[in-house]
Protein backbone atom coordinates (compact mmCIF):
# COMPACT_ATOMS: atom_id res chain seq x y z
CA UNK A 1 0.00 0.00 0.00
CA UNK A 2 1.08 3.38 -0.57
CA UNK A 3 2.20 6.25 1.87
CA UNK A 4 -0.24 8.00 0.91
CA UNK A 5 -3.48 5.65 1.38
CA UNK A 6 -1.93 4.96 4.86
CA UNK A 7 -2.63 8.38 5.10
CA UNK A 8 -5.67 8.69 4.18
CA UNK A 9 -6.80 5.48 6.29
CA UNK A 10 -5.30 6.99 9.39
CA UNK A 11 -7.11 10.68 8.88
CA UNK A 12 -10.71 8.54 8.52
CA UNK A 13 -10.29 6.47 11.90
CA UNK A 14 -9.16 9.40 13.78
CA UNK A 15 -12.01 11.27 12.48
CA UNK A 16 -14.42 8.23 12.93
CA UNK A 17 -12.84 7.54 16.67
CA UNK A 18 -13.37 11.42 17.55
CA UNK A 19 -16.86 11.25 16.80
CA UNK A 20 -17.35 7.78 18.36
CA UNK A 21 -15.81 9.43 21.94
CA UNK A 22 -18.41 12.55 21.39
CA UNK A 23 -21.25 9.88 21.03
CA UNK A 24 -19.92 7.02 22.91
CA UNK A 25 -21.76 8.57 26.06
CA UNK A 26 -24.94 9.02 24.44
CA UNK A 27 -27.78 6.34 24.78
CA UNK A 28 -30.20 6.83 21.46
CA UNK A 29 -33.90 6.37 22.69
CA UNK A 30 -35.54 6.37 19.38
CA UNK A 31 -36.55 8.26 16.08
CA UNK A 32 -40.10 9.28 16.09
CA UNK A 33 -42.67 11.42 13.60
CA UNK A 34 -43.97 14.47 14.70
CA UNK A 35 -47.71 13.98 15.17
CA UNK A 36 -49.54 17.05 14.57
CA UNK A 37 -47.40 19.25 12.91
CA UNK A 38 -50.01 20.33 10.08
CA UNK A 39 -52.00 22.54 13.17
CA UNK A 40 -49.47 24.72 14.13
CA UNK A 41 -47.06 27.25 12.50
CA UNK A 42 -44.41 25.09 12.19
CA UNK A 43 -45.38 23.18 9.64
CA UNK A 44 -44.49 26.18 7.04
CA UNK A 45 -41.09 26.30 8.33
CA UNK A 46 -38.19 24.14 6.13
CA UNK A 47 -35.89 22.47 9.32
CA UNK A 48 -31.94 21.63 8.56
CA UNK A 49 -31.51 18.14 8.97
CA UNK A 50 -29.39 17.40 12.55
CA UNK A 51 -31.29 21.06 13.78
CA UNK A 52 -32.22 20.94 17.63
CA UNK A 53 -35.58 20.34 18.31
CA UNK A 54 -37.19 21.07 22.17
CA UNK A 55 -38.60 18.27 24.24
CA UNK A 56 -41.31 19.50 26.72
CA UNK A 57 -43.49 17.62 29.34
CA UNK A 58 -47.46 18.61 29.16
CA UNK A 59 -48.60 16.37 31.94
CA UNK A 60 -51.53 18.79 32.27
CA UNK A 61 -52.48 17.63 28.40
CA UNK A 62 -56.08 16.93 28.33
CA UNK A 63 -55.88 14.41 25.69
CA UNK A 64 -52.54 12.64 26.72
CA UNK A 65 -51.19 12.70 30.48
CA UNK A 66 -47.96 11.59 28.90
CA UNK A 67 -47.92 14.21 25.72
CA UNK A 68 -44.43 14.98 24.95
CA UNK A 69 -44.50 18.65 22.92
CA UNK A 70 -42.06 19.46 20.15
CA UNK A 71 -40.25 23.06 19.90
CA UNK A 72 -38.67 23.89 16.71
CA UNK A 73 -36.74 27.39 16.65
CA UNK A 74 -39.25 28.36 19.80
CA UNK A 75 -42.43 27.10 18.29
CA UNK A 76 -44.57 24.32 18.82
CA UNK A 77 -44.43 21.69 16.10
CA UNK A 78 -46.68 18.99 17.61
CA UNK A 79 -46.07 16.52 19.82
CA UNK A 80 -44.31 12.76 19.68
CA UNK A 81 -47.00 9.78 18.85
CA UNK A 82 -49.55 8.81 21.71
CA UNK A 83 -48.56 5.31 21.43
CA UNK A 84 -44.34 6.15 21.72
CA UNK A 85 -44.42 8.51 24.47
CA UNK A 86 -44.85 6.43 27.37
CA UNK A 87 -41.02 5.66 28.09
CA UNK A 88 -39.87 8.59 27.72
CA UNK A 89 -42.37 10.56 29.68
CA UNK A 90 -41.36 8.13 32.45
CA UNK A 91 -37.72 9.42 31.82
CA UNK A 92 -38.76 13.40 31.54
CA UNK A 93 -41.12 12.69 34.58
CA UNK A 94 -37.95 11.48 36.51
CA UNK A 95 -36.54 14.25 35.83
CA UNK A 96 -34.08 12.63 32.89
CA UNK A 97 -32.84 15.81 30.17
CA UNK A 98 -33.40 14.29 26.72
CA UNK A 99 -31.82 15.79 23.90
CA UNK A 100 -33.30 16.03 20.16
CA UNK A 101 -32.93 16.80 16.58
CA UNK A 102 -34.71 17.17 13.41
CA UNK A 103 -33.11 13.43 11.74
CA UNK A 104 -34.99 13.72 8.40
CA UNK A 105 -37.93 16.07 6.93
CA UNK A 106 -39.49 15.68 3.30
CA UNK A 107 -41.39 18.81 2.63
CA UNK A 108 -42.89 17.24 -0.42
CA UNK A 109 -44.60 14.51 2.44
CA UNK A 110 -47.86 15.27 4.05
CA UNK A 111 -47.93 17.09 7.41
CA UNK A 112 -47.95 13.96 9.54
CA UNK A 113 -45.08 12.39 7.63
CA UNK A 114 -42.73 15.51 7.09
CA UNK A 115 -40.84 15.58 10.27
CA UNK A 116 -38.62 12.65 11.60
CA UNK A 117 -37.20 13.52 14.94
CA UNK A 118 -34.04 11.65 16.61
CA UNK A 119 -34.09 11.11 20.66
CA UNK A 120 -31.16 10.60 23.15
CA UNK A 121 -30.27 11.03 26.71
CA UNK A 122 -26.85 11.79 27.54
CA UNK A 123 -25.16 9.61 29.72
Amino acid sequence: MGRDFLRFLKRIFSVSLFFWKQNAKCLHLGTFRVAGLQYGEAAYIALLKDEPVMLKREAENPHDPKAIAVYVRGIKAGYLPQHENKNLSLLMDQGEILQAAVYAYDYEKPPWERVVIKVWKKG
